[in-house]
């Protein structure tokens, strides 16, 4: 099993890579500001997330996929607002 954290700085841009994994993640939280934390796992649909708490729907354009070295960001706030120091646990 492999654990990794680190973090990166919010762009805005859709489809945004963090590459700096090495593996690929079973498991993603990420949180940025005062945003609500989301999570994925390898087994969810593509495109969805779960927010940490509030709403029980599934959210989209939070993470995008869980990628061979990492995952890819969408444009929702948050996982990817302009300026936000986001932290991630994978």
């Amino acid at each position: 099993m492999h654990v990794k954290s680190g973090s990166y700085t919010g762009t805005g841009v859709a489809q945004s890579p963090v590459t700096s994994l090495a593996f690929t993640p079973k498991a993603l939280i990420i949180k940025g500001g005062a945003n609500i934390g989301v999570f994925r796992t390898d087994t969810m649909a593509a495109d969805s997330a779960k927010p940490l708490s509030g709403a029980t729907a599934l959210a989209t354009g939070c993470i995008t996929s869980l990628d061979a070295n990492g995952f890819t960001i969408g444009t929702d706030a948050r996982t990817n607002a302009n300026g936000t120091v986001y932290r991630w646990l994978a």
